[in-house]
């Protein structure tokens, strides 16, 4: 096993397509429509 560096972004509408091939290759169920809800609920300006 090798080690990898694992960096955190910002989530963003280019990540969309990533998250559901990380849902596939994870065996998830979680779909783009699924994906797209949870950028839009991080993006939401209701935590001031």
């Amino acid at each position: 096993m090798t080690a990898k560096q694992i960096i955190f972004e910002t989530m963003m509408p280019e990540h969309l397509d990533d998250a559901v091939e990380l849902s596939r290759q994870a065996g998830w169920p979680h779909r783009r429509e699924d994906w797209e809800l949870v950028h839009a609920l991080s993006q939401a300006d209701n935590y001031n």
